[in-house]
């Protein structure tokens, strides 16, 4: 019997909490955060893992590290604003995209890696060239696939006219953010 009684006063009794507890801490309702403010803390934090990619002291490495980095950025930001993605899909997108950028961010970003062969002065170069480089174009291309995405579109309907537009508002952006 000793036990019967030590087991029902472990058990605790029912009363209602709100009622009896007013001091009681409630469960505060889950935020949701817009995707536009859900992209732009995944383009930004794209863009710095870029940059980081960028002082990778082996050419070409580097670019193969930034080019992955880009990918991630592009299927999480997919995943943001409820787009159908696969990686691969994601990576023909990215790379029409940066294609149709023109000549001179990606020749930035090869020269930023080639100065990497030059012992001394064009490894120099190359930490504050590649950096800049990489988060420019990051930034940039995270930019264009973000309101496109915002503005309705996917992967695979992507205004390659209108998207190199965008990119040239946010390259520079991009570049800042490692000065």
């Amino acid at each position: 019997m000793a036990e019967k009684s030590r087991s029902s006063a472990e058990e605790p009794t029912q009363s209602a909490p709100e009622a009896s507890a007013p001091d009681a801490v409630e469960t505060a309702p889950a935020v949701k955060v817009s995707p536009d403010v859900h992209a732009e803390a995944i383009i930004n934090r794209y863009t710095a893992f870029a940059a980081g990619g960028g002082v990778i002291p082996l050419p070409l490495v580097d670019l193969a590290v930034i080019s992955g980095v880009q990918v991630k950025m592009l299927v999480e930001l997919c995943k943001a604003y409820g787009v159908d993605h696969n990686e691969k899909t994601a990576e023909i997108a990215l790379g029409s995209v940066v294609g149709a950028l023109g000549i001179f961010p990606l020749l930035q970003r090869f020269l930023a890696s080639g100065f990497k062969v030059i012992p001394g002065v064009g490894q120099l170069l190359s930490l504050t060239a590649g950096p800049a480089a990489a988060a420019g174009i990051t930034y940039g291309v995270g930019r264009v696939f973000a309101e496109h995405f915002a503005n309705g579109g996917n992967l695979l309907n992507i205004d390659l006219s209108k998207a190199k537009s965008t990119f040239n508002k946010f390259y520079e952006r991009g570049k800042q953010a490692v000065a």
